[in-house]
């Protein structure tokens, strides 16, 4: 699998899971990429 297809896939994760907690419009970039581990 290709880093970039991993990237994707724990990016479609991170949102998922953080949707959960949260509604869409409070969701910012940065909330999924550090929920995720990745660098912005």
């Amino acid at each position: 699998m290709s880093d970039s297809l991993i990237t994707k896939k724990a990016i479609a994760a991170s949102m998922k899971e953080l949707m959960k907690r949260k509604s869409l419009e409070k969701i910012t970039v940065s909330d999924i990429v550090q929920n995720c581990g990745l660098n912005r």
